[in-house]
């Protein structure tokens, strides 16, 4: 779905208004005072499409734009504020020149209700305040994130694009493309010598050497949260000494 934030913080009234007009100046810049005689407006691709589109601009208040004809399948560029949050407007992928239009107060507020959501196949950001850029790259997970600019990541090769989770899967586009369609086939080789080291696998398993060591295994907690390599350490001279009581030193019960 394509949706348009804008707030209505202590400066956020000017800002909508602004943001309005300057739709308004826009559309008239790229199609002059009559959009629908405009040989550069594209038509909705038949009359399904038409149908489905008009009935999402019942579902809020036309703004700007709402203008339709059904002979020729135009519909003006339009944006629709109040919309219902349940209706198909804001479910559904529009596909058509319909900007539902949300205003808020918190941006984190915004996050929260996006991270409800599935996740989108892009999110598009426009914004100089480097905590909200940093804040939408952080919180919300998407396919692509496009600051200050639409579309232009389908042109960069070198950008995968692909959705998450409901918005697909996999991604394209340059060497991304090989990857997604290449199988990475994972593979161990172990020596086929010291089998005796895999002894712990094997039942039974209430030897005395094997339970002391899958204790110590267990119960062992590394003194600081980066001891990892610690762990590693302590678990494996326990493994070795486990293993050289059963197995090499006089007396031990490998003998």
């Amino acid at each position: 779905r394509k949706e348009a934030v804008v707030s209505t913080q202590s400066t956020g009234k000017k800002q909508y208004s602004a943001f309005i007009e300057r739709y308004r100046a826009h559309i008239k810049d790229m199609y002059g005072d009559d959009v629908e005689k405009s040989e550069d407006f594209a038509r909705i691709v038949n009359d399904r499409h038409y149908n489905r589109l008009t009935k999402l601009l019942e579902m809020g208040t036309a703004e700007v734009g709402g203008q339709t004809n059904p002979e020729t399948r135009f519909i003006s560029p339009t944006i629709i504020t109040n919309p219902d949050l349940s209706s198909e407007l804001m479910t559904d992928e529009i596909f058509g020149p319909i900007l539902p239009v949300l205003q808020y107060e918190d941006l984190n507020t915004v996050v929260k209700d996006l991270r409800a959501k599935e996740k989108p196949l892009v999110t598009y950001l426009f914004s100089n305040n480097a905590k909200h850029i940093d804040l939408i790259k952080k919180r919300i997970s998407s396919g692509t994130l496009d600051i200050n600019d639409t579309l232009t990541h389908m042109m960069v090769h070198t950008l995968p694009f692909g959705g998450v989770g409901n918005s697909g899967i996999g991604a394209y586009h340059g060497k991304a493309t090989f990857d997604t369609f290449s199988h990475a086939k994972s593979v161990l080789h172990r020596p086929i010598g010291m089998e005796s080291v895999n002894n712990l696998r094997y039942p039974p398993y209430d030897a005395e050497w094997k339970q002391n060591l899958m204790y110590s295994l267990a119960y062992y907690k590394p003194s600081t949260p980066s001891s990892g390599f610690t762990k590693y350490a302590v678990s494996s001279t326990f493994a070795l000494g486990a293993f050289a009581y059963a197995y090499a030193w006089p007396g031990g019960s490998g003998q």
